[in-house]
């Protein structure tokens, strides 16, 4: 087995994994950070829903009642 090939498919699947893993979670943080600090402005406006990242499920809608 070549090893650039080796190497390339194990750079793929680290990538791969850290963005399944790490970035929904830092979604998730950044969307509640988000949230609590314009709850006002954003009541205001009338939206209710804001878009959370759970983990290895995809984007997915939250509502919070106003």
């Amino acid at each position: 087995m070549d090893y650039r090939n080796f190497a390339l498919v194990l750079r793929i699947y680290l990538v791969l994994t850290v963005t399944d893993n790490i970035l929904p979670q830092l979604a998730n943080i950044h969307f509640y950070l988000l949230y609590t600090r314009k709850l006002n402005k954003l009541q205001a406006k009338g939206i209710s829903r804001i878009l959370i990242w759970s983990n290895n499920k995809g984007p997915k809608y939250s509502s919070f009642l106003p």
